[in-house]
């Protein structure tokens, strides 16, 4: 995931959890956790709420072994 986020860099645990925990305080944001058909965790999805709710930006993230399945359009699918 990191690859494909606009980080220029390796993640830092420390500045992750603290985008974590103001992400979960954010009314304006929402966050799933994509599990496989085992339960595994496969992925996220972020959806930020824009311009006082006239649309939002979807972020979905896949494990490398997750991505070119097909699997975007049924994500988005779920959590719309």
């Amino acid at each position: 995931m990191v690859a494909a986020s606009n980080a220029l860099g390796p993640p830092n645990i420390g500045h992750h959890i603290a985008w974590l925990t103001k992400a979960l305080t954010l009314e304006d944001r929402v966050l799933w956790v994509v599990t496989d058909e085992a339960g595994a965790s496969i992925g996220q999805v972020r959806v930020d709420i824009c311009d006082g709710g006239t649309h939002a930006e979807v972020s979905i993230a896949l494990v490398k072994a997750a991505r070119g399945k097909r699997l975007g359009s049924g994500i988005l699918r779920e959590v719309a």
